[in-house]
């Protein structure tokens, strides 16, 4: 095959971009306007008038993007993208905001940064946003989880023990960062179950059948890479667990 011909893809599979993208550029010094092609891009123009003011647009399109998806799909991730784009804007044009309240606002995009790609690029303005105007904010490989904790806990060689301690405090902090949230008071507590599950003597079949589909469905319905992950462990220590079970009874 020819130079030429490995370079070339079929019209059909060349992939859309149908989902928020990130031009790359710092948020602070710089006014950000939708694109007219893509309202999911940030193009950056310089304004030498900056100030806490300019992510306005930016906050304006988020309110726009989670009003247009939360209408046309009722989950609650996109309903609170909504809200939380609204009380950035609403803190953006306030006269004051406290400490308090942006502390909490960051949680919020910490906590929920995975959940799509809508939600990521608003998690991107919020921190830059905050930290341009002076507040305290977490570093960067804090707040973009750069421990790579979802590797850690999928571990091939991790005993399930420890995976189970490290989802634990994975979903301690969440449920920290965005308190309000079901979805990660229910994570915890399936983190939880899980590990008193590992360290009991045996578990009822019916009980670890129910338990197993439970995860899967939350992990499905919600669709983060945070209970994709908890289930993922659940899963591989069900298997593992069940291919022991057969070995001792050989």
């Amino acid at each position: 095959m020819s130079w030429r011909a490995r370079d070339v893809r079929p019209l059909v599979l060349r992939r859309q971009a149908g989902r928020p993208q990130l031009t790359h550029g710092p948020l602070g010094g710089a006014r950000a306007y939708p694109s007219p092609r893509t309202p999911s891009c940030m193009t950056l123009a310089p304004d030498d008038n900056s100030s806490a003011q300019t992510p306005t647009p930016f906050a304006e399109w988020c309110v726009r993007y989670f009003e247009t998806v939360a209408a046309a799909d009722a989950r609650d991730n996109f309903q609170r993208g909504l809200n939380t784009a609204r009380e950035w804007r609403r803190l953006i044009n306030a006269p004051s905001a406290s400490p308090q309240e942006v502390s909490s606002l960051v949680g919020i995009a910490q906590a929920n940064q995975h959940r799509g790609s809508g939600w990521n690029v608003m998690a991107i303005g919020i921190r830059s946003w905050a930290g341009e105007c002076g507040f305290a904010v977490p570093s960067f490989e804090e707040f973009y989880d750069r421990r790579d904790w979802s590797r850690e806990a999928l571990g091939e060689r991790l005993a399930p023990a420890h995976a189970a301690e490290i989802l634990v405090e994975h979903f301690e902090r969440r449920t920290h960062q965005d308190p309000d949230q079901e979805i990660w008071d229910l994570a915890l507590s399936t983190a939880r179950t899980w590990r008193n599950f590992i360290h009991r003597d045996s578990v009822p079949g019916s009980e670890l059948s129910a338990f197993l589909e439970t995860a899967r469905t939350n992990a499905e319905r919600h669709g983060t890479h945070d209970w994709w992950v908890l289930e993922q462990a659940i899963s591989r220590w069900s298997k593992r667990s069940q291919s022991a079970w057969w070995q001792f009874w050989k």
